[in-house]
């Protein structure tokens, strides 16, 4: 839901800036490629630290 929030602001000034359509959708796949990989590096952290502290309890 946030990230719908945050493509649609990017829009809406992106429209009130007359960017051109080519550099707003490079920006916009930027923001995505970004979302994806700090969401996959957040689950490596998490992932890491679950199996850490499973091998500490064993």
């Amino acid at each position: 839901m946030l990230g719908a929030l945050i493509i649609a602001t990017l829009r809406n000034g992106f429209a009130l800036l007359s960017i051109d359509s080519s550099v707003q959708n490079m920006v916009l796949g930027l923001v995505i490629i970004g979302a994806v990989l700090l969401d996959v590096v957040r689950e490596a952290m998490a992932q890491k630290a679950r199996r850490k502290e499973a091998a500490a309890q064993a």
